[in-house]
């Protein structure tokens, strides 16, 4: 998997004043003052539009399709020397692709170019040192969030923070979030699969959600959020398997069209890494042993024999 981040740096009380002119501005927090604003699909669109369309047209004419665009490029750099008027704002490129790795950053103080193709370290420098921005003491970590959609998922997780909140027990909020639908489609994906994932880590205490986690299984159109959330259903466990059961038995569970694991596939996993507690759910998965997808047969005499290795271990 590569990674590739385009992203905005500031002060974060500054940062979220941007949503009034970018509605795609999610902010994340990073360490003390520090903020970033991932530069997603949505964003770049936004801040190409900000251009005079003439002008988009011809930075745009005749150029390979790549993403970002030239003329997303510009706008954002446009938007960066704007946004810098009394503060200090930074945008950022990283990538890695195989053996072939980018880290390139422009910074703005005042609407001036202070600094022109240096490497990120040397604007959090530049903020900690020369603009007075508080860091923090954890260390400012821009590759957490990795992939080749790392915007998405750093607005996403963001979201998802806000969605929570600081609430002492977040079992009901991160059951909500499982539902959570926002205008971008990749944003959404990635908020309810970090829901899900996070639910995981409360383990039996978060049987509350079997509900959505089996809404979730037999709805969602992502097949990796399908497995974040088969994942949580096998961390909660024997409360988990007679709705998994019954996943198995009505079958209606839609099919990702770009996976070949076929739609049983999540829900037997998760019965799979259960093991005896699933008893209950015999009947089922022998009846998907006849399934026509041969990922999901194989997957149901796994966790058939793993329910009957544990009833009768080896002594």
């Amino acid at each position: 998997m590569g990674f590739d981040l385009d992203a905005f740096l500031g002060k974060v009380s500054e940062l979220r004043t941007w949503k009034e002119q970018l509605p795609g501005a999610v902010v994340c927090e990073l360490g003390g003052d520090l903020g970033l604003v991932p530069a997603t699909g949505d964003l770049f669109k936004q801040l190409r539009a900000r251009l005079p369309k003439e002008e988009a047209d011809r930075l745009d004419d005749d150029r390979p399709r790549t993403a970002p665009s030239p003329s997303e490029k510009e706008g954002a750099r446009r938007w960066g020397k704007e946004a810098s008027t009394g503060t200090t704002v930074a945008y950022v490129s990283l990538g890695e692709f195989g053996d072939a790795s980018c880290d390139e950053a422009t910074l703005w103080s005042d609407g001036r170019e202070v600094l022109s193709k240096v490497r990120h370290h040397a604007v959090l420098v530049h903020f900690r040192d020369q603009a007075g921005f508080d860091l923090g003491t954890e260390g400012i970590d821009l590759e957490k969030q990795r992939g080749d959609d790392a915007a998405e998922r750093w607005a996403a997780a963001a979201i998802l923070h806000d969605l929570v909140g600081p609430a002492a027990t977040p079992i009901p909020a991160l059951t909500a979030a499982l539902h959570h639908e926002p205008a971008n489609k990749s944003i959404g994906t990635y908020v309810r699969k970090f829901a899900a994932e996070s639910l995981a880590k409360f383990g039996p205490t978060a049987k509350g959600a079997v509900p959505a986690l089996v809404q979730r299984l037999r709805t969602d159109p992502d097949f990796g959020v399908c497995l974040a959330v088969a994942g949580t259903l096998a961390a909660i466990g024997a409360d988990a398997v007679p709705a998994l059961a019954q996943v198995l038995a009505d079958g209606d569970v839609r099919e990702d069209e770009h996976s070949i694991y076929g739609k049983l596939y999540p829900a037997v996993r998760a019965l799979s890494k259960i093991g005896p507690a699933a008893r209950g759910a015999i009947p089922a998965l022998q009846k998907a042993l006849g399934d026509a997808n041969q990922h999901v047969r194989e997957a149901a005499g796994e966790a058939l024999a793993n329910i009957q290795a544990g009833e009768h271990p080896l002594s």
